[in-house]
């Protein structure tokens, strides 16, 4: 995006010129944000109703630019390109996004005090659980199984399945999918998988350290989701449990999805536009050969046809010759005869038979020869 430099003068002279909202679509900045900018500057801003009275012909008064002010002078604002969307908000689409989750489904991205009516997924992975926690696990951590990715404490279980749980129920409400596969865990979000994952963190155990130097772990009580899909990123507890961070993992998800989404649309496009040009190409390649083949044909046969024209004409010459020196014999007629035939064979609009020549390759005048073992 371009940005531009505009001191505080030309600024003011905007303000005043145009309304907030008006000005802000020029920019990638919402009106409120262009307000706090004009605020900080010290730039004077027009009274409710002011542009109302402007259009209906009333006297308006405009406060002058205070020229006490000896802060900065210049401020940059990056200009909005042709065709881009207007956001009033001023928000990035991740943003934009987490509050329509919070706004409209916050019922769904709130994680419950106590597991109801899970998600068959959430169902068949507990009862692995269960199983499995009853055998020894190194670190304390204990998994799914193949069911679903969780790797947690038993402590940490009930809220690791309530998590997942709402993830998952919220992912499906929006018209995407969870699935377990070889596995592993993915959340598929227009086609494109991203593999998931929710697991609790590990701390040095300083009270059983080994005697060989080898550090023990046991499990923090903190949570942990990643995702993974050409890189990976992961949320955690800190400040905020990693139950209120839901919207922004969602979100997250989503907008990956959809921008894998579209590039694998593009990759498409473009793979199936390079094997069009390299179709063309072949069909025109093999059309040129083909032509190159019928023209080399016709120029051969051209040349059989004066080939045999010549032999004819070169049999009636000898005969008339012959006649008029009066030195004509039968075995000469034959001799005449024999050459207009052989002439028929080799014109290519006759092709006569002859039995003498059937194995003679007719185009290249060479004779088939037969293996010695024909004759066994």
């Amino acid at each position: 995006m371009e940005q531009i430099t505009i001191t505080r003068q030309e600024l003011y002279d905007m303000i005043w010129k145009e309304p907030m909202t008006t000005i802000a679509k020029k920019y990638n900045i919402s009106d409120n944000g262009l307000r706090k900018i004009c605020i900080k500057l010290q730039i004077p801003l027009p009274k409710a109703g002011h542009w109302m009275k402007l259009r209906a012909g009333k006297k308006v008064k405009v406060i002058p630019l205070p020229t006490s002010y000896k802060g900065e002078q210049e401020v940059k604002l990056t200009v909005r390109k042709d065709g881009e969307v207007y956001d009033p908000t001023g928000l990035s689409a991740l943003a934009n996004l987490i509050r329509e989750l919070e706004d409209n489904h916050k019922d769904l991205i709130t994680v419950p005090d106590k597991l109801k009516n899970p998600d068959k997924l959430i169902v068949a992975a507990k009862e692995v659980y269960d199983r499995e926690r009853k055998e020894k696990s190194y670190d304390g951590l204990y998994d799914c199984g193949r069911k679903l990715s969780i790797y947690v404490s038993p402590a940490s279980s009930a809220r690791a399945f309530r998590f997942m749980d709402t993830l998952i129920k919220t992912l499906k409400a929006l018209g995407h999918e969870v699935v377990v596969e070889n596995q592993n865990t993915y959340a598929v979000i227009l086609g494109e998988q991203f593999e998931i994952s929710l697991r609790e963190k590990l701390t040095e155990d300083l009270s059983k350290q080994s005697s060989w130097g080898y550090k023990k772990y046991k499990p923090s009580g903190m949570l942990a989701f990643w995702y993974k899909n050409f890189g990976s990123r992961e949320w955690a507890d800190d400040k905020k449990p990693l139950e209120e961070r839901i919207p922004r993992i969602i979100a997250t998800l989503i907008l990956k999805g959809h921008k894998e989404h579209a590039e694998r649309l593009e990759r498409e496009r473009i793979q199936a536009e390079r094997k069009e040009r390299e179709r063309i190409y072949r069909e025109m390649e093999a059309r040129q050969e083909q032509e190159l083949n019928n023209l080399k044909n016709i120029l051969v046969e051209a040349e059989r046809w004066r080939q045999a024209q010549v032999m004819r004409n070169y049999a009636s010459d000898v005969e008339k010759n012959a006649r008029e020196n009066n030195t004509y014999t039968d075995k000469l007629g034959e001799w005449a005869e024999w050459v207009r035939k052989k002439a028929d064979w080799h014109d290519p609009q006759v092709k006569a038979y002859d039995e003498h020549l059937t194995e003679i390759d007719w185009k290249t005048l060479t004779l088939n020869k037969k293996s010695s073992y024909f004759f066994w």
